[in-house]
């Protein structure tokens, strides 16, 4: 009996990745069978045109039309898709680019190996011409330049970082190994993780989520994989109009802020106070970051309606 694959991406602004992203399935789908479900996030209405020619590849449009946010309306489909009933669920960014025939294949094999593992994200690259430093590559470079090959926490300052960024991929992140987070831009979660854990918490709306979601998992038992052996392409940051946008800066420091007050140490939580949200009230758009952070610290952690 072949595996249930559910696989959720979220739709904002014209959709036209997303219909690329369900080719590039449909070419990859023999081993597994795989449902889309594509989240609404947008402004307005969307229909989407297209036929899978794989039997095993379906999908489902769900939503209506507001922006939820990625965490959020990741949830939303979880939500939609852990009643249907799937053996792994598959959490993407719409801006990527699959061609490795097997990748399904490869990135599952771990959870065969490891009943204790939970969670699985692939290595990262970006595609070609997305680099954050295009200058420093060759043509023959693009292509292999690593966007993610594991998750590395600087727990001291609150940082979360991509290991391998910007590096020419010469084989030196080939070992699938415990990672410290999983990149929402593609993992991987099988049943009794999304059970546990019940997805992201919605308050960070977009940027860590995913490493939130990956200390939960490891905290309710579950290892956290990083797998090169499964590889994609990244089209980087284009829902936030590009690094160093102020959207992108809003939510990343606005982020960092709830995460480290979450999880750090008390030594580290006070640096952290005294060293990034005093300074941040000297200007409109820093006070509003540490006044959301405080706000939304208040609430109680908003889940996947998802029932163990």
């Amino acid at each position: 009996m072949k595996n249930r694959v559910g696989m959720i991406i979220i739709r904002y602004g014209s959709g036209s990745e997303i219909k690329s992203l369900l080719k590039q399935i449909d070419d990859l789908t023999n081993q597994y069978i795989i449902k889309v479900f594509i989240v609404n996030n947008g402004p307005d209405g969307f229909k989407l045109e297209y036929t899978p020619k794989n039997a095993n590849l379906t999908y489902q449009i769900i939503g209506d039309s507001y922006n939820r946010g990625f965490a959020a309306g990741i949830n939303f489909g979880l939500e939609t898709a852990y009643k249907q009933g799937f053996d792994y669920y598959i959490i993407a960014n719409t801006d990527i680019i699959i061609n490795q025939s097997n990748f399904f294949d490869e990135l599952l094999k771990p959870f065969n190996n490891d009943k204790n593992i939970g969670i699985v994200s692939p290595k990262i690259y970006f595609a070609p011409g997305y680099e954050f430093h295009k200058q420093r590559y060759t043509k023959s470079q693009q292509g292999r330049v690593i966007w993610y090959a594991g998750g590395v926490i600087d727990w001291q300052n609150v940082y979360t970082g991509n290991r391998g960024v910007d590096k020419v991929d010469n084989s030196q992140y080939d070992k699938v190994e415990s990672t410290e987070f999983a990149t929402g831009c593609c993992m991987v979660l099988n049943q009794a993780c999304l059970t546990k854990t019940k997805g992201f918490d919605a308050r960070y709306f977009l940027y860590l989520e995913d490493t939130d979601l990956s200390l939960r998992a490891k905290k309710a038992g579950f290892k956290v994989i990083y797998n090169p052996k499964a590889y994609m392409f990244h089209k980087n940051a284009q829902s936030t109009q590009g690094p160093g946008s102020k959207l992108h800066l809003y939510y990343q420091e606005r982020n960092r802020l709830i995460f480290g007050l979450t999880y750090a140490s008390t030594k580290t939580k006070l640096a952290l106070i005294k060293n990034v949200a005093f300074p941040y009230l000297f200007s409109t758009l820093k006070r509003k970051i540490v006044v959301d952070a405080v706000n939304l610290l208040t609430k109680k952690p908003t889940y996947a309606k998802i029932a163990n």
